[in-house]
């Protein structure tokens, strides 16, 4: 008995016969997303170009959007139009959240500080009906 019949009977030479149909299985895999997501590109830097600013942050966005449609890329749907509406949800929570912390990181110089209003103490007239209990 050799000790691959002991592990459970595969040989180096499976083993590698399956790394390389994995391999060959991911590579497929790749070259569909890149396939599906490719006529996105173009429409998701118009997309970040029009709410972007300065607009040479709409690559970057753009690049940012697609590293998420390749983190969610098992619930890619298959139909164009789907995958377009599902590619722009995904830009416009990225845009909303870049957004707020650009907000955030410069609203003290966009907004005044609001100015505090005095108030009047209340007023210490007797009420004509008793106090609820």
């Amino acid at each position: 008995m050799t000790a691959a019949d002991a592990v459970g009977g595969t040989s180096v030479h499976d083993t590698q016969q399956l790394r390389e149909e994995l391999s060959d299985v991911s590579r497929a895999a790749d070259r569909a997303f890149e396939e599906a997501v490719a006529p996105l590109v173009p429409l998701l830097l118009r997309y970040f170009a029009r709410r972007v600013t300065p607009t040479d942050d709409a690559a970057d966005c753009t690049s940012e959007t697609l590293v998420g449609l390749w983190k969610h890329r098992r619930r890619l749907p298959n139909a164009e139009g789907d995958r377009r509406a599902w590619a722009y949800g995904i830009a416009g929570r990225f845009s909303r959240t870049t957004g707020e912390a650009a907000c955030a990181a410069t609203s003290w110089i966009k907004r005044p500080v609001p100015r505090q209003r005095y108030r009047h103490p209340p007023s210490r007239t007797r009420r004509s009906s008793p106090p609820r209990r």
